[in-house]
């Protein structure tokens, strides 16, 4: 007696779930890293280096503490001509220099 035919329905079901995730699991890392790598990049280019650039799925956040209001905004600037800018967070505060 051989396996039911019902069983195979389920197994190839399954096995296109599993590999389905898989590749989608692949390629949201994939996509994560250039996007970090191209950013942070494009910041050293810049003269950049104190933001830290993390990403989460196609979200970049952009964290640091920027010396001025035109240094963030040349931070966000940068990473806009890299990924779109709706794709940004903003999480960088300004360091207070009236001391």
């Amino acid at each position: 007696m051989g396996i039911p035919k019902i069983f195979w329905n389920y197994f190839s079901f399954f096995s296109a779930a599993v590999i389905s995730v898989l590749i989608a699991t692949t390629a949201v890392n994939f996509v994560e890293k250039i996007s970090h790598d191209q950013i942070k990049k494009q910041l050293l280019n810049g003269g950049v280096d104190w933001v830290d650039v993390k990403t989460i799925g196609l979200q970049v956040f952009l964290v640091g503490d920027a010396p001025d209001e035109a240094g963030r905004f040349n931070a966000l600037s940068l990473a806009g001509t890299v990924v779109d800018a709706e794709r940004l967070i903003d999480q960088m505060n300004i360091i207070d220099s009236s001391n």
